[in-house]
Parts: C-alpha cells; sequence; structure tokens
C-alpha cells in the first residue's frame, strides 16, 4: 500500500523480470521532488553520484536543482524535478537507491513544457543487459503526461534516444531538432 506523502504524485507501472525470465507489472511511484527541500536535494545528489560515468543527465539534473535550492530565498525555482521510484512509504525522505529515474521540466508557456532531461538508473535503461526493470522511461513520459494533460511537451534528445521518443508518440518539431508530444 502506498502512502500519500508530500511528494508522491501517482502510481506508475513497469514490468519486473521474474528469476524465469518472464515479466511482470510492478507498481512504483511517480514523485516531486522539492528544490526548497534539503532531503530531495541529497537524494538527487547521491543517485547522481552513484549513476556517474562521466558527464550525465543525473549530474545536470543535480546541479539544477542545487541551483534552485540556493535561489529559493530570492524566488521561485526555474525548473520541476520529478521521479520514478520502488520507493513506497515515507516520500518525505526519498531512498537514492530506490530511484529509478529523474527528469527534469521547465514551464514554457501555459500550454506547453520542455524535458529538459530524462535518465533512467544506467543498470536498468533499455541498454542494460541484466536490467531488472523494463518501462521505466516510458513509465516518466506517461506520468508526465498525465501530470500535464493539455499541454505539449518538446523536447531536444539524444541521437540515441530518438528512437524511444518517437515510439512514445513525439513528433518531430517543424524546422527543428526537437520533438514534441501533443494531447
Amino acid at each position: 500500500m502506498i502512502n500519500f506523502k508530500a511528494n508522491y504524485l501517482s502510481t506508475a507501472q513497469v514490468q519486473r523480470r521474474m528469476p524465469n525470465n518472464k515479466v511482470q507489472d510492478y507498481k512504483v511511484a511517480f514523485v516531486e521532488f522539492k528544490p526548497t527541500n534539503s532531503k530531495d536535494l541529497y537524494a538527487i545528489k547521491d543517485v547522481s553520484r552513484s549513476w556517474d560515468d562521466g558527464e550525465t543527465f543525473a549530474k545536470n539534473i543535480f546541479d539544477d536543482i542545487q541551483e534552485d535550492y540556493y535561489r529559493a530565498s530570492s524566488g521561485s525555482p526555474k525548473y520541476q524535478y520529478y521521479g520514478i521510484t520502488r520507493q513506497k512509504t515515507d516520500f518525505q525522505t526519498p531512498l537514492p537507491d530506490e530511484i529509478l529515474a529523474l527528469a527534469q521540466i521547465k514551464k514554457i508557456s501555459d500550454t506547453r513544457n520542455e524535458l529538459v532531461y530524462l535518465q533512467v538508473d544506467p543498470t536498468q535503461n533499455m541498454f542494460a543487459q541484466e536490467a531488472l526493470f523494463k518501462g521505466i522511461g516510458t513509465a516518466v513520459l506517461d506520468s508526465i503526461k498525465t501530470l500535464f494533460k493539455g499541454k505539449e511537451i518538446i523536447l531536444q534528445p539524444v541521437e540515441s534516444a530518438i528512437n524511444f521518443y518517437k515510439s512514445n508518440k513525439f513528433l518531430n518539431l517543424d524546422f527543428s531538432k526537437k520533438l514534441i508530444w501533443r494531447p
């Protein structure tokens, strides 16, 4: 049972590989990380360190949430931060080892947001041979689409992720390297 706490937004679903190599639906939580909360900041810091294999989106997300954390006293944050976690309770204290994905959103207008970064745990992403979970990135996108219902989402994907976003119904944005999802 999932307890509803400050950062919990909704349940999401991924697939978990069982010992017999079959997959089974597995419920995870879609959460918001608040840039004003030091526990959220430190959880993302720990995630960025554990996912570090050079320059990663998790590191960029940490840099931005840290900047927003220090900006909080003098203004509003520039971004919103989200994640998928296996954690089932106590969302006010995120457990870095349970976080499966991080995402960063920037509001562009009342009808459009930009997905600035999305990173799945490198041991669980679509390129990982021994991944225990599947469908994490899609669960993040579906959760964001639901959260921002009726709003477009744009992004500029890295080359290796273009097919992933297109399979999740993102289309080419005219005269741009960006992709767009329209409700």
